[in-house]
């Protein structure tokens, strides 16, 4: 039997705004409940209170989403235009983007947080919301090289991002796409040359592949030379470093990329996609999988194979169910997501929609960015009822190669499912 402790404290006070009320202070937020409300107060014995078994697997991780790709001078023009609504279809770009979209563009705000960015290997990079993020840079000013550092303060609020005060060099940032236009502006701004502006026009861009390119503009004079952005904090300075690591000269009209980078893997998320569309948004290349496990590497699953869940809850024994991992036709939407799965695993076991816990949660789940500050967004939950007769024992989630081939190592280590 499980049970759950409640740490709260609770403070009677009279408000400015009349009243009696009662200040309920939990997990670092108060609420205020008027006290003529309130028919009755009690204190149970909190280790009376239970709860049902609760499972949850390895974080899953998918790449960063690509962003303003529409920008970027060549044949990439013509394909995976993202990055801003309101284009003619769907979520395509119209123009591309710039750092006056850097709090009002809807793609912009929806995207990674900084303090949920991870390497290629799966590692968090350990950004904090107070860190300070630096960006130097050296640029030939026509006569010498000139070198000018700015700074990032990472906040966690994005519709207040920009400059910070009237400094040219001072952002506020709360994700990785307001980070890049901040340094965009910057490296491209009026900072340069005694105020006279930059020698080298650069644009940023996340490609299909999850990996920062930096564009040096054709119509720029001047290269830009050692690129280094560093953290102020200790724990992170040498992964952001490595993460943001660039050539140390970008010559002029070139692309210079940056490693791949990785955020918690989201519901509507889709097992494979292609890397590039046109721009109906009909796949040009092969699905690949887009889904990696908590170590950066790529589920080891493809299209045509077979995931079974099984388990048991209380004494009946329920599976092996199995979700086939769809073809992707002319538009990748039909792709099987992560939804897919954890509606497979709540069918498979004879779940209720919600665990009847005092938070009502969803019998299944996948953590979402900022919901937890226990469990890593990106993790598959799964809760039984509130009942030592409906434990989950054995809950199994594996992968079935369609061609009994030797693949799926990744995935059912990915999918392990530990008591919480």
């Amino acid at each position: 039997m499980k049970y759950m402790k409640l740490f709260i404290s609770i403070t009677i006070l009279s408000l400015a705004f009349g009243g009696e009320y009662l200040a309920v202070h939990r997990n670092n937020t108060v609420e205020y409940l008027k006290l003529s409300l309130i028919d009755s107060l009690t204190f149970p014995d909190s280790n009376t209170i239970q709860r049902g078994t609760i499972l949850k697997s390895k974080p899953l991780l998918h790449r960063i989403d690509e962003f303003n790709t529409l920008g970027l001078q060549g044949s990439s023009t013509d394909e995976n235009n993202f990055g801003a609504y309101g284009g003619n279809t769907s979520a395509f770009a119209a123009t591309p983007l710039n750092f006056s979209d850097i709090a009002t563009d809807e793609a912009v705000l929806a995207s990674t947080p900084l303090t949920e960015l991870y390497d290629s290997t799966g590692s968090s990079l350990n950004i904090l919301v107070g860190d300070t993020l630096s960006v130097t840079a050296t640029i030939n000013d026509g006569v010498s090289d000139e070198t000018i550092t700015a700074k990032y303060i990472v906040i966690d609020n994005p519709l207040i991002a920009g400059r910070h005060g009237p400094s040219t060099i001072m952002y506020r940032v709360a994700n990785i796409q307001q980070f890049l236009l901040a340094m965009e502006d910057f490296i491209s701004g009026i900072v340069w040359r005694g105020g006279a502006g930059s020698n080298a026009q650069i644009y940023t861009a996340v490609m299909p592949t999850g990996r920062i390119c930096i564009q040096s503009d054709v119509g720029t004079s001047q290269p830009l030379k050692n690129l280094f952005i560093s953290s102020s904090n200790a724990v992170s300075k040498s992964k952001v470093s490595m993460a943001f690591k660039f050539p140390s000269l970008i010559t002029v009209g070139s692309l210079a990329m940056g490693e791949m980078l990785l955020r918690p893997a989201k519901k509507n998320d889709y097992f494979f996609n292609p890397l590039l569309y046109d721009a109906m948004g009909y796949g040009l290349s092969p699905s690949v999988s887009q889904i990696f496990s908590s170590n950066g590497l790529p589920l080891d699953v493809i299209v045509g194979d077979t995931i079974t869940v099984a388990g048991t809850v209380g004494s009946v024994a329920y599976g092996p169910s199995p979700l086939i991992l769809s073809e992707v036709t002319d538009n990748v939407n039909t792709s099987t997501t992560l939804q897919n799965l954890t509606d497979c695993i709540k069918n498979a076991l004879n779940l209720p929609a919600y665990d009847n816990s005092i938070a009502n949660n969803p019998s299944v789940s996948i953590v979402t960015i900022g919901s937890s500050v226990v469990n890593q967004a990106g993790s598959i939950m799964v809760r039984g009822q509130p009942s030592a007769d409906l434990a989950l024992k054995n809950v199994i989630i594996k992968s079935r190669p369609k061609d009994m081939a030797s693949r799926g190592v990744v995935f059912d280590a990915g999918f392990v499912l530990t008591e919480q």
